[in-house]
C-alpha cells in the first residue's frame, strides 16, 4: 500500500518518501537482525557512488531496520526522485558482495557488537531491558554470537531470498512528477 499526497501549500520542488518493507525473513531473531545488518552494509557499499552524486544533487537517503521492517526514506528535490528510487529498488535485488567484502563487513559488525559491551552501563542496561521486554530486540551479545555462525554462502542465499515475499507500506509527499 502506497499513499501519495500532492503538496498544495508550499509549492517547492521537493519530495519526501518513506517505504517500510516487511518480509518473513525479518522475524526479530538475532540471526535475522544480523543478516539485515550485513545486508545494509553491503547495500551501502554498492550504492556509495550513486549516493554521493545524489547528495550533491540535493537528494538524501536513509536505509535502516526499524522493529521488523526494512525502512527506506528519501527526501530532496523531486525532479530526480523517481530515477533515484528506481536505482535503489533495482539494487535491492543485486546484493552479492565478494567473499573478501563479506569478511570485511562481518568483521566490522563483530567489532560493533563487541564494542557495545564497552558502552556506558546505563545504555547496556537499557539494551538488556529492551531485549527482555521486546522479544524482537536481541542484545549485542546475541547478535555477536549469531554473526559468528553466518557464512558467506548463507548470506548470499539470504540476499537472494529476502524480498521474494514482501509487503510494502509507503508514503510519498511533495511535488512529484513522473
Amino acid at each position: 500500500t502506497v499513499y501519495f499526497l500532492q503538496d498544495q501549500k508550499y509549492q517547492v520542488p521537493e519530495t519526501a518518501v518513506i517505504f517500510a518493507i516487511k518480509t518473513p525473513e525479518m522475524n526479530g531473531s538475532a540471526r535475522s537482525k544480523v543478516l539485515f545488518d550485513l545486508y545494509l552494509r553491503s547495500l551501502s557499499d554498492k550504492l556509495s557512488s550513486p549516493l554521493f552524486f545524489a547528495g550533491q544533487a540535493g537528494l538524501r537517503l536513509s536505509v535502516s531496520q526499524v522493529d521488523n521492517s526494512f525502512v527506506i526514506s528519501s527526501d530532496g528535490y523531486s525532479e530526480k526522485t523517481p530515477l533515484f528510487l528506481k536505482t535503489l529498488f533495482e539494487s535491492l535485488h543485486e546484493i552479492s558482495p565478494t567473499s573478501s567484502e563479506f569478511e570485511i563487513f562481518k568483521q566490522s559488525l563483530l567489532s560493533t557488537y563487541d564494542n557495545a559491551s564497552k558502552e556506558l552501563p546505563l545504555k547496556q542496561g537499557f539494551q538488556l531491558l529492551n531485549s527482555i521486554l521486546v522479544s524482537t530486540s536481541p542484545t549485542s551479545i546475541a547478535r555477536y554470537e549469531a554473526l559468528q555462525e553466518i557464512s558467506y554462502e548463507q548470506f548470499l542465499t539470504f540476499g537472494h531470498d529476502v524480498f521474494q515475499k514482501a509487503y510494502v507500506e509507503g508514503t510519498i509527499y511533495g511535488n512529484l512528477t513522473a
